[in-house]
């Protein structure tokens, strides 16, 4: 005990005292910040990294069947081409408010939906309807348009032949209405 007493100064009192008040501060703010108070402000540079940052959303399925060509799957549909080639034909929005469409579609037959592939759930749509040049893999060739169609109604369209493919991939556009991250939930 003697020993103790002899460094126990008042110095060492106080930056012992200040240490845990400091630690306790750091943990209280650890803990207990509000949701989406820090702001660019407060970052130091260079210290936040890409693992820290969170990604876009999941992609999310058109819900189409999935097959290798027409013949592994039934008729008049239509289906998700390839997806361990292609992905997965769907769809999935980023932070900054645009939606990204994914994949490659096939038209087996005469579908029920006639050109509409899939259709976008709300917000997940642009403001207005948009046209969007494809090529067309099959028959009959060339390029084509996918239409994707506006708030109300978010059908993707496009016009191709029997056994045609189409990509979807590389065609985004900004969802509707402005609110969270671009659009409303």
């Amino acid at each position: 005990m003697p020993r103790i007493r002899s460094h126990l100064t008042y110095a060492n009192v106080v930056s012992t005292i200040a240490m845990f008040l400091v630690l306790g501060g750091v943990s209280y703010a650890a803990f207990h910040l509000p949701k989406n108070s820090v702001r660019s402000k407060n970052i130091v540079n260079h210290k936040v990294k890409a693992i820290d940052l969170a990604g876009p959303s999941e992609i999310k399925s058109a819900g189409l069947v999935s097959g290798d060509d027409c013949s592994s799957v039934g008729p008049n549909q239509w289906i998700s081409q390839n997806p361990a080639a292609f992905g997965e034909l769907g769809y999935y929005r980023d932070l900054d408010g645009r939606v990204h469409l994914t994949g490659v579609a096939q038209k087996c037959g005469a579908p029920p939906t006639g050109a509409v592939v899939f259709r976008l759930p709300d917000c997940y749509r642009p403001r207005f309807t948009e046209t969007h040049p494809a090529s067309v893999n099959g028959a009959s060739g060339g390029t084509t348009n996918i239409f994707v169609y506006d708030e109300d109604d978010g059908e993707i369209g496009v016009n191709v032949s029997n056994k045609d493919t189409v990509s979807l991939a590389g065609i985004s556009f900004r969802c509707a209405p402005a609110g969270k991250h671009g659009c409303l939930p």
